[in-house]
Order: structure tokens, then sequence, then C-alpha cells
């Protein structure tokens, strides 16, 4: 569960990259804190789309493309 946690740590970075405004009035300001998995509602497409790159991580973690 780690790796989807982190995947929706870094899912969450990037959606508050792209909120955010490109230098028009104030920034709002950044909440910090820590929310359990349990509370976090995750889509079945994010959850089938983390799942589906872990396995393919998985499969292909021993393959090496070059010439030798």
């Amino acid at each position: 569960m780690a790796n989807m946690n982190e995947s929706i740590e870094q899912l969450t970075a990037s959606l508050q990259e792209l909120t955010q405004p490109y230098g028009h009035g104030p920034k709002p300001e950044r909440v910090s804190g820590q929310v359990s998995a349990g509370e976090l509602p995750v889509s079945e497409e994010v959850q089938f789309f983390v799942e589906a790159t872990r396995a393919y991580s998985e499969k292909t973690r021993d393959v090496s493309v070059g010439s030798y």
C-alpha cells in the first residue's frame, strides 16, 4: 500500500501545481498534514492506473535494452 500512497502524494502534488495561478493574484496558502489512506477517496480509474503501472513496472524490471 506504500506505493499507492506515494503515487497519490505525487498525483496530489502535480494537481496542486497545475491549479496554481500563473502570477495572477495572491497565492493560496498550502496546508500540510497527514491523512490516512482510508480517508482518501480514490476513483476506480486512478486505482486501475496505479495497479497497471505497478504491474508493468514489475513485469519489465529485469528488461534491459542496449548493445553488448
